[in-house]
């Protein structure tokens, strides 16, 4: 049957954890008409319909709508057929007949953001980019016990050893079982001999932050994981030359150099510090610490803060602190690039916010031109590459 849809109107962008244990929600109000003459199928249908037409709207907020276009049969199969996974809740007004004999119905949906994000990110469709995410490691291995090193950038030293030759390659295979099982693809130059294709400049024992990111770029990798794994004689063992494994693992944005996820754990080796024990602990360990990693990763990626950054937005006049906590939900709820909002400066006539978005303030300013936020106007002062002001009046 031939279905008008006549609105779709944000209502607000609200937070209500007692009702979603902390889950985002976005309430949605649909407006559209049938030519259908039976009441009853007429309900189902525009109900219906009002659930695609909301997961449309807002999975193209997510994605753009290129992408969507391009995944348009995956999105319809896979998720707006399971649209039950993150509309929790909905309800219909009253049927209203038309003078056709079609039917006029407004629904409210409640959509779980947090929820439709997660489905996207199942189906690989949650990302900026088309392909899997890659993953670069950068981390040096260190044993003060026998005075030797290995970074993968130099191809061995007469300072590395078989054993650690042996520990880097398995912990490497760790660290890409565990990416994997998240969607992320580590390359694993240790295994592949990648050394053999980097310039002299980039197998030095240290690597400026500058290089690493051109590394970084010419492998094709968005994250970097970089670090230190030591094994020394432990400090905090009773029994005299116990050895120690300690894992000093960050990852970070290629793009940025913005630390997303960070490990830091030392675990004594029982009884001893021979190379047999100090495998037998590294290989206890290494899947828990790269599942942790990996995790906090994944968790980033799904909060949508990869690829963002960090911006100064000012807003200029008296705002009442329950005003701010309203500005900032609806702040969000125009501009979905916009991850988070957090004071950092408040004073009698200005209060400063830290923003984290995907787009820059300048493109923002073009989000939000002038808007209302219970009594107060907003109007948009300034933009940069940097910051963006918005004046508040009442």
């Amino acid at each position: 049957m031939k279905r008008v849809f006549r609105g779709l109107v944000p209502i607000l962008f609200v937070l209500t954890p007692s009702l979603s244990f902390g889950k985002t929600l976005v309430d949605r109000v649909v407006e559209n008409q049938t030519t259908e003459k039976n009441p009853l199928a007429a309900k189902n249908e525009l109900t219906s319909d009002a659930m695609t037409k909301v997961s449309e709207e807002l999975i193209k907020e997510i994605i753009g709508e290129a992408k969507y276009a391009r995944n348009r049969n995956l999105i319809v199969t896979k998720i707006i057929r399971n649209s039950a996974r993150y509309i929790p809740f909905s309800k219909s007004g009253e049927l209203q007949s038309l003078s056709d004999g079609g039917w006029k119905l407004t629904t409210n949906l409640r959509v779980s953001v947090d929820d439709l994000q997660t489905m996207l990110l199942e189906q690989g469709l949650f990302y900026e980019q088309d392909s899997t995410p890659i993953v670069l490691p950068l981390i040096q291995w260190t044993d003060k016990i026998a005075g030797r090193s290995l970074n993968w950038r130099s191809g061995g030293s007469e300072t590395s050893s078989n054993f650690l030759l042996k520990q880097a390659t398995d912990f490497e295979n760790v660290l890409k079982n565990a990416f994997q099982k998240n969607n992320f693809y580590l390359l694993r130059p240790q295994n592949t001999g990648l050394d053999k294709f980097l310039p002299t400049s980039y197998q030095a024992g240290f690597l400026s932050i500058d290089l690493e990111t051109d590394l970084a770029q010419k492998f094709g990798s968005q994250l970097v994981v970089r670090g230190i794994i030591e094994l020394e004689t432990s400090q905090r063992s009773s029994i005299s030359g116990t050895a120690q494994v300690s894992f000093r693992l960050t990852a970070v944005q290629a793009l940025n150099n913005r630390t997303i996820a960070e490990i830091v754990r030392v675990f004594d080796v029982e009884r001893g510090s021979t190379e047999v024990l100090i495998e037998r602990k590294l290989k206890e360990v290494s899947d828990m610490v790269a599942q942790d990693l990996s995790n906090q990763v994944l968790e980033a990626w799904q909060k949508g803060t990869l690829n963002a950054s960090l911006y100064r937005l000012s807003v200029r006049g008296r705002l009442p602190l329950q005003n701010q906590e309203l500005f900032k939900e609806v702040l969000k709820s125009k501009v979905r690039e916009i991850k988070s909002v957090r004071e950092r400066w408040i004073t009698a006539d200005e209060v400063v916010f830290e923003i984290d978005s995907s787009i820059s303030p300048q493109e923002i300013a073009k989000r939000l031109s002038d808007f209302a936020v219970g009594s107060f106007r907003y109007r948009v002062v300034s933009s940069s590459e940097a910051e963006l002001a918005v004046a508040a009046e009442r």
